[in-house]
C-alpha cells in the first residue's frame, strides 16, 4: 500500500514538471521562430537592395555606352527616364 500511495503522489508532480518543461521549450521555440523571421526579412530586404543596385549599375553602364557612341537629345532623355531622374 505504501508504494501505491507514494506513486500516486509522485505521478502528478512528474506530470507538472513535464508540463512546465514543455511550456519553457514552447516559449523558446516561439522566440527562436520570431528571431528567424526577423533575420529572414532582413536578408530579403538586403537582397532586394542588392538587386536594385545591380540594376541601377547596369542601366548606368548602358546609358554611358549610348552616350559614348554618340549622344542625342533622345538618348539623354531616355537615359534620364531609365535612371529615374
Amino acid at each position: 500500500m505504501t508504494n501505491k500511495n507514494t506513486l500516486s503522489k509522485i505521478i502528478p508532480i512528474v506530470f507538472i514538471v513535464l508540463l512546465a518543461g514543455l511550456s519553457v521549450l514552447w516559449i523558446k521555440y516561439q522566440n527562436t521562430m520570431k528571431e528567424l523571421e526577423t533575420i529572414t526579412k532582413s536578408l530579403l530586404i538586403k537582397k532586394s537592395e542588392n538587386v536594385k543596385l545591380k540594376s541601377d549599375i547596369n542601366a548606368t553602364k548602358y546609358c554611358l555606352s549610348l552616350i559614348e557612341s554618340g549622344s542625342t537629345d533622345f538618348t539623354v532623355e531616355r537615359c534620364k527616364l531609365m535612371l529615374g531622374e
